[in-house]
């Protein structure tokens, strides 16, 4: 858990204190982290109070559904961010791109006929359509690049 204010409060609990928040994700950043929130705070015979799900204590062992669900939920969410990142590596071997910035980018031949057709008045959005890149990378080929200004002196008389 990120939260330095949460995991202080956390710090500060005593046994048999009670914990109320108003929505469940107020006590983790996924469900897996709720989970070990909960069950931190029950070790410790704390309440863990949501009022968005009733007033139900989520350290008694009435709530062990509750827990039971938020686990599965945790598992999904894990099983479905391993899947994305599978998919992902199989893209990249199927397609044989290599991850990251595509290889659309201008080469220098290209950048040449950019700023010509840009100088006989062809427009931004029109080159980048017929190059297949943004308007910002048509716009950071055909504006000149600024000089950086003399440093100045560190002196009077320098």
């Amino acid at each position: 858990m990120q939260r330095r204010h949460f995991v202080a409060m956390l710090e500060e609990m005593k046994r048999g204190d009670r914990l109320v928040v108003t929505r469940l994700g107020h006590l983790g950043d996924d469900a897996a982290d709720v989970l070990r929130t909960i069950q931190a705070l029950a070790e410790r015979n704390m309440e863990v109070v949501v009022l968005q799900l009733g007033k139900l204590d989520l350290g008694s062992a009435a709530a062990t559904p509750m827990r039971t669900m938020l686990a599965a939920v945790a598992d999904m969410e894990c099983e479905r961010t391993e899947e994305r990142a599978r998919s992902g590596s199989t893209r990249v071997k199927t397609e044989r791109t290599p991850p990251g910035r595509s290889s659309s980018r201008p080469t220098s031949e290209q950048r040449t006929k950019i700023v010509t057709e840009y100088s006989m008045g062809c427009s931004v959005s029109e080159l980048a359509r017929r190059y297949n890149v943004s308007r910002a990378s048509i716009l950071g080929i055909v504006t000149p690049k600024s000089v950086p200004p003399a440093p100045l002196p560190l002196a009077w008389g320098d």
